[in-house]
């Protein structure tokens, strides 16, 4: 684990080009949050950021970023015009928050860019086992404990190979659970969603014999309903992590005068990331670190981080979390 103090363009500048195996960041949103200079500086627009980045990320190497839901266009634009293909975007939705005046909407999520080095031979995400969603009924990530290594793919019953995390009818299931989507859900935003759509076997429907399903033509003997056996709310089909989108006290470092830092990611959805997209031992790069927290998700996962941060308060706050002793292990 390395922290480094200072403006990221200038750590970033002499270190070797293709030395990281990925970027995972939080950003200033560029909102001038609660006042705060580094939350207004324009920094998460600048190309020469995203360009350092993908200078020492290795080919095939995967960015990924939060962004503020009225600012967020404007650091996708800035990541693709520094070079990267951008490859999705993943949400994080939670139900606490509050509206900022009369003429704003509550605030429900969170967006997160998903970029990649391009790469001639790009191979799969690192994480697309580890990062499944256990088809044990209820659909939460980090309480499963383990994640068993699997095949990323499985022959279907006609030949073909299905890529879905629980498979089609005559298709086989993945046993380590159902393929990561791109919806991450806090246990508050899961709680009311199953509220809302009640518990009970999940039935896809009657379907005609040959008709399609996901990416490939199932042949079906006259209408087959295609049940897959497993109960529980809307919420299954998606990782949901601690309760509530803040993170807890204890996931808060503080220095002896009580001094916090306001904006802080629960710490199991940073592992979640950082594991979907490293491979096993790999070297994670955050250049706006914060206090920390991608860090200690990196040390979680016995994973090598660079960290970079300009705020001598937030630096001092990040080496107060990593100076404490952590176990590092491999399933949440």
């Amino acid at each position: 684990m390395t922290l480094h103090l200072g403006d990221c363009r200038e750590v970033m500048a002499p270190l070797e080009s293709a030395s990281v195996d990925v970027v995972v960041t939080d950003p200033p949103y560029e909102l001038g949050f609660m006042g705060r200079a580094w939350d207004a500086s324009g920094i998460a627009y600048d190309v020469s950021v995203w360009r350092e980045c993908l200078r020492v990320l290795k080919p095939g190497g995967y960015l990924l970023a939060f962004g503020g839901t009225r600012t967020y266009h404007r650091l996708a634009c800035a990541i693709e015009d520094a070079g990267f293909e951008i490859r999705d975007s993943l949400h994080w939705i939670y139900g606490s928050g509050f509206p900022k005046g009369k003429a704003c909407l509550k605030p429900a999520h969170e967006p997160i860019v998903m970029a990649r080095k391009p790469d001639r031979n790009s191979a799969p995400l690192a994480g697309l086992d580890a990062c499944r969603v256990a088809h044990d009924g209820r659909g939460i990530w980090g309480n499963h404990g383990q994640h068993p290594e699997k095949h990323l793919t499985e022959p279907g019953s006609n030949g073909t190979t299905m890529n879905a995390g629980w498979h089609a009818p005559g298709s086989t299931r993945h046993d380590a659970g159902r393929w990561p989507p791109n919806l991450l859900l806090s246990g508050e935003a899961a709680a009311e969603m199953d509220r809302q759509s009640g518990d009970g076997q999940y039935n896809k429907g009657a379907r005609p014999q040959g008709a399609k399903t996901g990416a490939a033509s199932i042949p079906i003997d006259g209408l087959t309903s295609a049940t897959y056996a497993d109960t529980g709310g809307a919420s299954r089909f998606f990782p949901v992590f601690r309760y509530e989108a803040k993170a807890s006290s204890k996931e808060r470092p503080r220095l002896s005068d009580g001094t916090a830092w306001p904006t802080v990611k629960p710490l199991d959805l940073m592992r979640w990331l950082v594991r979907l997209v490293t491979p096993p031992g790999g070297i994670v790069l955050d250049p706006f670190a914060g206090s920390g927290t991608t860090g200690q998700a990196c040390a979680l996962e016995a994973l090598r981080c660079v960290l970079i941060e300009r705020d001598p308060v937030a630096a001092e706050l990040t080496r107060v979390r990593l100076s404490k002793p952590v176990q590092p292990c491999l399933s949440a």
